[in-house]
């Protein structure tokens, strides 16, 4: 059985029995096989960046004995995981920000209800903000003393209508929503059809920059069709 640190295990304790689980940044893999061995993951994909952590991954993995449980893969943060490939996925070992980009840059994989065990080193204020923002529900909180530093551990989940909520809220005023305020209608009209037309655009044009802004575009879309549809509902 490996034994893996204190911060580690707390991580590992957050994952559900029998979750397919995508380990970012695994470096050595200790905690994919503690996973396995510990019957708590009934599979892992055990990602890095760089190559050499994952070739000693391997090592560490077949001697555990434990290859055909976990799947070794190169990859910059969630660009080697395909949609619905895991139920949970977990992301330690690093600063606030570099989370924060691996879970922008990876947003198309990420699914509604999807769950996510998360441990910054830095920014956690920030990291925070960036959660909520971003449609990620906290669920529950640990924080682990080890080697004199200490370590949060955030469990959480993504809420894909929570996400818009919150945008949305952020983007036109939470109370001018729920007031049904005719001005913002009538501007959310004007912006709808507006977005749509450069929407339009970008899709015609070549340009690097496409995914992007029609990444931006449809989300902007999406936040003026649930103000107009909640304000709806409301009549």
């Amino acid at each position: 059985m490996y034994q893996i640190s204190k911060r580690l295990e707390t991580i590992a304790s957050c994952v559900p029995a029998g979750s397919t689980v995508a380990d970012i940044g695994t470096d050595h893999a200790y905690m994919p096989i503690y996973l396995i061995q510990n019957s708590i993951a009934s599979h892992v994909i055990a990602m890095d960046v760089n190559k050499g952590p994952l070739k000693k991954a391997e090592t560490n993995v077949e001697e555990a004995g434990v290859r055909q449980s976990i799947d070794l893969r190169l990859s910059d943060g969630l660009a080697g995981l395909k949609h619905g490939e895991a139920d949970v996925i977990t992301i330690s070992g690093m600063g606030g920000k570099l989370i924060e980009k691996i879970l922008t840059d990876g947003q198309d994989v990420i699914m509604d209800g999807q769950q996510f065990v998360l441990s910054p080193q830095s920014e956690i204020m920030h990291f925070r903000k960036f959660l909520e923002k971003r449609g990620f529900c906290t669920d529950n909180e640990k924080m682990v003393e080890e080697d004199g530093k200490y370590y949060v551990i955030i469990c959480c989940h993504y809420d894909a209508e929570y996400e818009i909520r919150r945008y949305a809220q952020l983007l036109y005023g939470e109370k001018l929503i729920e007031q049904k305020d005719p001005v913002l209608l009538k501007m959310l009209a004007k912006e709808l059809e507006s977005y749509r037309k450069v929407k339009a655009k970008v899709e015609a044009s070549n340009s690097v920059h496409a995914v992007v802004r029609l990444r931006e575009l449809a989300r902007d879309i999406e936040a003026i069709e649930y103000v107009i549809d909640q304000c709806a509902a409301r009549s």
